[in-house]
């Protein structure tokens, strides 16, 4: 039996998420993930014709609850930069300089992570000094601990 799809607009959104605890769920999301009760597919990057711009599909299928959803946005809150993007991109800039994830294989990911890189103000906080080693934290001594235990 097919049903109609419930669609909501950003207040109603905006509305209902005061409601949610998204710290928790996100939480029991990721725990679903590594039990195999929850499939992330690889995002959907749609671009529009003659490079005006693009969003992103982000889908979900929660096992447990029955839920199967999907988030368009060229963030990932809403349509502004917003925290949450904050520490995505951080997890994901920490998981890109371990090597811990092959962004050639992610193109939506690499999209999103280009997209948040051209932000003046993280290119003025990823600004690196020229004496800072781009190392795994601990792996090496850093200028800083060089300059504690001197």
């Amino acid at each position: 039996m097919a049903s109609t799809p419930y669609v909501i607009n950003q207040s109603q959104a905006r509305e209902l998420l005061a409601q949610v605890d998204v710290p928790q769920i996100l939480r029991k999301l990721f725990r679903d993930l590594a039990a195999g009760q929850a499939v992330q597919p690889a995002q959907q990057l749609v671009e529009f014709p003659r490079g005006a711009g693009d969003f992103i599909n982000y889908l979900g299928v929660l096992a447990e609850e029955g839920v199967y959803g999907v988030k368009t946005s060229p963030y990932i809150v809403g349509e502004q930069f917003t925290t949450a993007d904050i520490g995505i991109y951080w997890a994901l800039f920490i998981a890109r300089f371990l090597k811990a994830i092959d962004f050639n294989e992610m193109r939506n990911v690499a999209a999103y992570m280009a997209r948040i890189e051209e932000r003046p103000a993280v290119k003025k906080a990823m600004s690196f000094p020229p004496d800072y080693v781009r190392e795994p934290p601990g792996s090496v001594p850093t200028p800083a601990r060089q300059r504690k235990h001197a």
